[in-house]
């Protein structure tokens, strides 16, 4: 153990001159998939209490009973950023990310009172995007492996928009609700180093609660992303 120990340092230290050079800006992109924890039964839960509220502002007994719904509940995401390295283990960057839209879709039967008024069909899009100001934990491991933890704030600027048909009646109308939050972010990646300045990323990072409870709601936001960064 103690034999391992000394090795891992000892590589460290013999690499630490290699990447002391590579201090200063960086730019780059990554693109790949965003996976929201949105079920079924959350957007169900979602149109049922929404029918409801607006049947107590029409001061009226309105009920939505769903037949069957969908939840899509990945989508792409991406990123463009700066960052600044002032040292071989410390980094900080900004970015712009999109983290893609989740989409809800179902059928059923709106009553009034207790009476069937018809047949309707309702879409729900949820989708956030923002920027992002973190800081990078690195760890080179040789000359073009490098390995880093992200922390920071994502200033997230978060959408719902709900539509509703309903073919019996020839209606057809939709509603909107943002909110700008501040959410945590965290991540953990690798860099692989090639052609000198260039670098390829492959980073998990994940947004806690990206959202507004009351008005947008909230979902867990996982993000895989595939980079590509060129050093200055």
């Amino acid at each position: 153990m103690r034999f391992t120990f000394g090795l891992l340092a000892a590589l460290a230290l013999v690499s630490a001159p290699a990447v002391a050079a590579d201090t200063g800006f960086y730019v780059g992109a990554s693109f790949g998939q965003s996976m929201f924890e949105i079920s079924k039964s959350d957007g169900n839960e979602f149109m049922v209490d929404l029918f409801s509220a607006v049947g107590e502002i029409a001061e009226i007994d309105l009920a939505y009973d769903i037949d069957s719904s969908k939840v899509d509940d990945s989508d792409t995401a991406f990123s463009f950023f700066v960052g600044y390295r002032f040292m071989p283990y410390l980094a900080v960057e900004g970015a712009w990310l999109d983290v893609g839209e989740a989409k809800y879709n179902s059928t059923g039967v709106i009553t009034v009172d207790g009476i069937a008024a018809g047949n309707a069909e309702t879409a729900l899009n949820w989708n956030s995007s923002g920027p992002v100001l973190s800081a990078l934990a690195i760890w080179p491991i040789s000359e073009q492996w490098e390995v880093f933890g992200r922390l920071g704030a994502y200033f997230a600027d978060t959408e719902i928009d709900v539509t509703l048909v309903a073919p019996d009646e020839d209606v057809a109308d939709s509603v909107s609700e943002s909110e700008s939050t501040t959410e945590f972010i965290w991540g953990l990646g690798v860099d692989f180093i090639f052609l000198e300045n260039f670098a390829a990323r492959l980073e998990y990072s994940m947004i806690p609660d990206v959202g507004d409870k009351n008005t947008t709601g909230e979902a867990d936001t996982d993000l895989i992303s595939l980079g590509l960064l060129y050093k200055f």
